[in-house]
């Protein structure tokens, strides 16, 4: 009997993300961090 389920291995399928480079991985990482982030947060830069 022969399975119908197929499985990837990791490594095995190049995946969009395999694609980018070190930079864009890095701004892509900010951006979804920075979009997280409460609506609040603010880098206030005037001394009190």
């Amino acid at each position: 009997m022969k399975g119908t389920e197929s499985f990837d291995a990791d490594g095995v399928k190049l995946e969009p993300g395999d694609m980018q480079t070190d930079q864009q991985r890095r701004a892509d990482d900010d951006k979804r961090i920075l979009g997280e982030l409460p609506p609040h947060w603010a880098v206030f830069n005037d001394k009190r």
